[in-house]
Formats: structure tokens, C-alpha cells, sequence
């Protein structure tokens, strides 16, 4: 639901739910899985071609992969793991390319769309890319 709804505000997708990691001279690009390129599921209807639905312009093939956010749902459970307010940021290897990842503990989704393109906006200043 979060890929639909950034496409219904007009930002593009590589890929929904499984993204192969690919080294392209000294870059990790992401690309969607050949079987999958151009869909998204959309739960509780099914899955829907992506450029039919929000135009060509609305895919991207390849993408290079500058950092990484790992949703993570909130339970009793997990709520020692992320006191106060805030995300756990850490660099994890990927394909031998270590990315900065933020784990962001999530409550309610209506809002993730906004934080997530925050989170992207401010790493894209922070990091000149």
C-alpha cells in the first residue's frame, strides 16, 4: 500500500516486494525481478500493471541504491527495542556495499508516505545525491 500510495502522488518504483541488488561499476543499483517488473499488488484487489495505471513515466528499470529503510511493526514486543521517539540508523552490507539503513518503528500507516519522503529528502541534502 505505501508503493501505491507514493505512486498516486506521482513519485516512481523500481520494484514491489522483492528487489534484486545488482554492482554496476562501483554503484549497487535495484531492479525489480524480470517476472515482477511493471506490477504491484494491491491488497484486496489483486495486482495491477503499473504504467497502465499511472503511466510510462511512473517506472524506473534501474536505480542506484544510496540508502535502505527497514518498516518495522510496532508491537509490546518490540517497543524495548526502540525507546522514545525516533529510528535506529546503522550501515548494513549489501552485495559487498555497505548503505545506510534506518530502522523505522511504525504505528499508524497514514502517515508513512509523508515520513518516508522526509526521511529520503533529507538524506538526498544530507548526502549530495
Amino acid at each position: 500500500m505505501l508503493a501505491f500510495m507514493l505512486l498516486h502522488q506521482g513519485h516512481q518504483l523500481v520494484a514491489d516486494d522483492s528487489v534484486l541488488l545488482c554492482n554496476n561499476q562501483n554503484t549497487l543499483e535495484g531492479q525489480a525481478p524480470l517476472a515482477l517488473l511493471g506490477q504491484l499488488e494491491l491488497r484486496g484487489y489483486g495486482i495491477i500493471n503499473i504504467p497502465t495505471v499511472f503511466g510510462s513515466d511512473s517506472l524506473i528499470k534501474k536505480y542506484p541504491v544510496h540508502l535502505a529503510v527497514d518498516l518495522i511493526e510496532m508491537t509490546p514486543q518490540s517497543m524495548p527495542e526502540y525507546p522514545g521517539v525516533g529510528w535506529n540508523v546503522t550501515q548494513k552490507l549489501y552485495n559487498g556495499f555497505a548503505i545506510k539503513t534506518i530502522s523505522l518503528p511504525i504505528a499508524e500507516f497514514s502517515a508513512m508516505p509523508t515520513l518516508i519522503k522526509t526521511i529520503v529528502q533529507i538524506e538526498q541534502i544530507a548526502c549530495n545525491y
